[in-house]
């Protein structure tokens, strides 16, 4: 979205630049927006006006690129720390996905952002670091254990909100990557049962809160063990929604 208000600026410039004292109409303006705007994929249609454009675009958005990539790049690391409390039996695989795989792609891009080439092939690298990560979180989810795969997810929310924002995609390579994310995890969710128990029209990207909470209890079960808790106990503690309701079997009314 940032790169299509670029770009409809940059038309209103080259549209003024082009009137004549007689032809400062509002139609004329508009006829002369569409006639160097695609709607749809958002480029100009006239081909000296969107290799300038994608030239001052690239210089523009060098600098947040490679802070995106390397910024990224250590996020994701990161993240590995968690593998081993949540999902402890599938870290190895996890890591291998994480550090083997989906880490040095988006170091390659970022070292490819110094070379001369980039500026040729910076939207297709970039298109290949963010599927790259994205996938990389569906399979995790894929070979992750159950209640752990079940909060993979939201790293999918996370990288949706990264490709579509900081990466400097175009708003229609960054919407195929987000989609086709979106259904490859329905897809590997919906095949392998990965996703929890539930309607499964509920599983996309809108679980309901008291899976959540039935979640936590289940990876807290370790801690709550140490304290005097029986098994029995723990599996029957409540789980109470803000307002302090409590549903049957101790699921949230929510």
């Amino acid at each position: 979205m940032v790169r299509g208000s670029a770009r409809t600026d940059t038309c209103r410039v080259h549209s003024r630049k082009k009137m004549t004292a007689d032809d400062h109409h509002p139609s004329a303006t508009a006829d002369t927006e569409r006639i160097y705007r695609d709607r749809f994929s958002l480029r100009f249609a006239n081909p000296r006006l969107e290799a300038a454009f994608k030239h001052d675009y690239f210089h523009q958005s060098l600098r947040q690129i490679r802070v995106s990539l390397l910024g990224g790049g250590l996020l994701y690391a990161a993240f590995g720390l968690l593998d081993t409390s949540i999902v402890p039996a599938s870290t190895a695989i996890t890591w291998i996905i994480r550090y083997a795989i989906v880490c040095p792609v988006i170091a390659t891009v970022f070292v490819l952002s110094f070379t001369r080439y980039f500026e040729r092939r910076m939207e297709m690298a970039m298109i290949i670091a963010g599927a790259v990560a994205s996938f990389g979180i569906v399979a995790m989810i894929s070979v992750a254990v159950p209640p752990g795969n079940y909060l993979y997810y939201a790293g999918l929310l996370l990288a949706a909100t990264y490709i579509y924002t900081v990466m400097r995609l175009a708003f229609v390579p960054a919407s195929l990557v987000n989609w086709s994310t979106v259904a490859l995890y329905e897809a590997v969710a919906l095949s392998t049962g990965t996703t929890p128990p539930g309607d499964p029209a509920e599983q996309l990207f809108l679980p309901r809160v008291d899976q959540y909470r039935r979640d936590v209890r289940v990876l807290l079960h370790g801690t709550l063990r140490p304290r005097g808790l029986s098994e029995a106990e723990t599996n029957s503690l409540p789980d109470r929604t803000p307002s302090g309701g409590v549903g049957e079997r101790g699921e949230s009314t929510l």
